[in-house]
């Protein structure tokens, strides 16, 4: 079995490692603002049903709460990662300012390091 070097030594490596955390999908950058969406689009479905009236009356609502919900969606996505970013360079500074409390990763131990040896017993218990 082949050493793979795993390029994160220390916590500062880990910060910086961006590859994963970072990564984008179309599922990530559109869910919260696709849940306002929907969330405005509901809240009038369950209003005409509520008050017992059909699905679509005043559709006009669903077209002006569609957007809004929307919109809250972006704002609350957006607040959310700079609200992330802010706590991983705070993270970060602190890592850099005590680097005594985050001694560098050991170095990483093979399954069969680890291993005794084995005596079997046969003759039961």
């Amino acid at each position: 079995m082949a050493y793979v070097d795993f390029p994160i030594k220390s916590d500062l490596d880990r910060l910086a490692y961006d590859e994963y955390r970072q990564k984008k999908s179309l599922f990530s950058e559109t869910w919260i603002p696709a849940a306002g969406g929907i969330l405005g689009y509901m809240s009038i479905t369950f209003r005409n049903f509520h008050h017992n009236k059909p699905m679509f009356t005043g559709i006009w609502r669903c077209l002006i709460t569609v957007p809004i919900g929307v919109a809250a969606g972006l704002f609350l996505r957006d607040r959310q990662r700079e609200k992330s970013r802010v706590k991983w360079a705070a993270h970060q500074h602190y890592i850099e300012l005590h680097p005594e409390d985050f001694p560098p990763y050991p170095p990483p131990v093979k399954v069969g390091d680890t291993l005794e040896p084995w005596y079997p017993m046969r003759n039961g218990w």
